[in-house]
């Protein structure tokens, strides 16, 4: 695969301004015999009238799309179809027809092709004449936004936008995963600022810390046509090979790691035994809680209250000799979420039951017995989809639960539609019931 540089970082070649609207091909790719200087020139050839396809749009000010096609050996283009953004049905029909008019060079085999498009009527945006890639340190890598501020209406938006600038990027992506490469799944979040330009990036997930630094510094320079002018961040996921648990890179950069054996709890030279008092807490910064398949809930427990100003803490499971599996959050102070007033998903692990709550809503499930665990999570998922829920699923932690019970939970929580996990003590639990009127059996938990 060829990255195509943006026209715009060639003048005329990739932007044309009519009536103060702006047409702009952002980063593509091209994979086959024709180049992508072909490209931009014959693209060039259509760009007119590519602008003029959203005349009719006039409540469209700022929209980022992709179309994917495929060139013929004799130069003519195919089916086209959108690979990222949505757009009216005359705006898109235009697009495709203009697009289906382009004609190539013949070569000896065909060329797919994907081409993003940005059009702009806000002045705001714009692709740097030279291009630049400044330099980027990437933060330690959380599967979430560490506030849990719900997403603006235009979060979808941007959310497309994004994809289409990072298809720019894959194949630098790709070459950060070295023969024999890590498999399993990346998630990448971008935080952009009010002008599309990557304020910070974290990427994480596989397990590789080599690789998801390089991914990350491969996103250096991008600029994304996001919908209005707001702060976002968006999380990206890839997969090399078959999707798999996200790992944790304890040794990434950022990270202070913790790490629990059957008897005490370890962080740099630090010791902590349980019994012993209160410890003071540790400095401000990103945890990782690596713990082993038979820890207990209660050292857990211990690591989180040891951890309590930290800005972020990741649980993981891991048998020391791969990459620890991420098991979920931990409930430190900063990434409690507000939930107002929506229902809180809960569950409650002990030694040999889970027990789960959706308001008044309480089941059961047997630890030992993978379908009754995963029955449990379907039957709360399926409740908040008929009430007003918390995006988060909590899970409060007895002290003799158990770590390999936590991982199954987890990943059956996950599979139901709970992708936010926040694991913690006995401060978690289900929202609070409305005081019980004598005699009044609507108010009775009801228990399956």
């Amino acid at each position: 695969t060829k990255d195509l540089d943006p026209g715009g970082r060639r003048g005329p070649t990739g932007r044309i301004v009519l009536g103060g609207k702006k047409l702009t091909f952002g980063g593509g790719s091209v994979a086959g015999p024709i180049t992508r200087e072909e490209l931009a020139a014959v693209a060039k050839t259509k760009q007119a009238e590519l602008l003029a396809c959203f005349g009719g749009g006039r409540e469209i000010t700022r929209v980022a799309v992709a179309y994917r096609f495929t060139v013929g050996s004799d130069g003519s283009v195919g089916v086209v179809e959108s690979s990222s953004g949505t757009l009216s049905g005359a705006i898109d029909a235009c697009i495709r027809r203009h697009l289906r008019a382009l004609k190539f060079p013949s070569k000896a085999a065909t060329t797919a092709i994907n081409l993003p498009l940005i059009y702009d009527t806000t002045g705001t945006f714009g692709l740097p004449e030279k291009p630049e890639t400044p330099a980027i340190e990437p933060d330690p890598w959380t599967p979430f936004a560490v506030t849990a501020t719900p997403p603006t209406k235009t979060a979808a938006g941007a959310a497309r936008a994004t994809e289409a600038a990072l298809r720019s990027r894959l194949g630098a992506i790709d070459k950060c995963f070295a023969s024999p490469a890590a498999t399993g799944s990346l998630r990448i979040l971008l935080e952009l600022d009010i002008t599309g330009s990557l304020a910070s990036v974290r990427a994480g997930g596989i397990g590789d810390r080599d690789g998801e630094l390089c991914a990350a510094k491969a996103l250096a320079g991008i600029q994304v046509m996001t919908p209005s002018q707001e702060h976002v961040e968006v999380a990206c996921d890839l997969a090399r090979g078959d999707a798999h648990p996200w790992r944790v890179s304890p040794t990434a950069a950022g990270y202070e790691v913790i790490e629990i054996d059957a008897r005490q709890l370890k962080h740099g030279k630090d010791t902590l035994i349980p019994g012993a008092s209160d410890p003071e807490p540790l400095p401000a910064e990103t945890y990782v809680v690596v713990a082993r398949t038979d820890t207990l809930g209660g050292m857990l427990q211990l690591a989180l209250m040891w951890a309590r100003d930290a800005t972020a803490v990741l649980l993981s499971v891991g048998d020391g000799k791969t990459p620890p599996v991420f098991l979920g959050m931990g409930n430190a102070t900063s990434t409690e979420e507000s939930d107002g007033e929506a229902l809180r998903p809960a569950l409650r692990i002990g030694n040999k039951l889970a027990t789960g709550c959706v308001g008044r809503a309480m089941h059961k499930a047997n630890l030992k017995v993978p379908a009754e665990v995963s029955g449990l999570l379907q039957r709360l998922a399926t409740r908040c989809r008929t009430l007003r829920c918390a995006p988060t699923l909590v899970i409060a932690m007895d002290s003799d639960a158990v770590a390999r019970d936590l991982l199954e939970v987890a990943g059956a929580a996950r599979r139901a539609g709970f992708d936010r996990v926040l694991f913690g003590g006995s401060e978690l639990g289900c929202t609070a019931e409305p005081k019980k009127r004598v005699n009044d059996p609507e108010l009775e938990p009801e228990f399956e």
